[in-house]
């Protein structure tokens, strides 16, 4: 379970945690929350988050902190959490490749997809799971537990679709 990487934030870095899981950008990080006077600030922080928990990117952070119920819940009810959804393949290797740490270009070149394909995937992914980011789509999806979340400093998995 990835508590260890999460257990030594400080409530402003678990506060920062919660906007990111909730698809908040910098920009809107900074307009929302006092506690970043700018847009610059808000991602040096976002940056400094990433480093000192080691996730590679922010869905990977939301997976590891929704697990760790740092982030306890999707920002609005989804329902899915009520029945659990029926998700292609496709779009399961979509959400477990963001858990894993894998960004959605290197996702998307494991599937062999287009951009436009990879965008479309995206787009009804958040429809099957009833959210409007990425980063809720993670959340639902480990609260649901359609995908597995790895412990901090476990190996990288390859993309979908590659060989070792």
């Amino acid at each position: 379970m990835p508590t260890g990487a999460l257990r030594g934030l400080t409530l402003k870095e678990a506060a920062l945690t919660n906007h990111i899981a909730a698809g908040l950008t910098a920009r809107d990080i900074a307009r929302t929350s006092r506690a970043y006077s700018s847009t610059e600030v808000a991602r040096k922080a976002i940056e400094r988050l990433l480093r000192k928990t080691g996730a590679s990117h922010r869905l990977q952070l939301t997976a590891w902190a929704t697990a760790a119920r740092t982030v306890p819940a999707p920002v609005r009810e989804s329902k899915a959490l009520a029945c659990a959804p029926t998700i292609p393949p496709r779009m399961l290797e979509i959400l477990q490749g963001w858990a894993d740490g894998l960004s959605t270009a290197e996702i998307r070149h494991g599937l062999g997809a287009f951009q436009d394909s990879m965008d479309a995937y995206i787009r009804t992914l958040q429809v099957h799971l009833d959210v409007n980011s990425p980063e809720q789509a993670v959340v639902v999806a480990v609260l649901a537990g359609l995908v597995h979340v790895a412990p901090p400093g476990a190996p990288q998995p390859a993309a979908p679709g590659s060989t070792p």
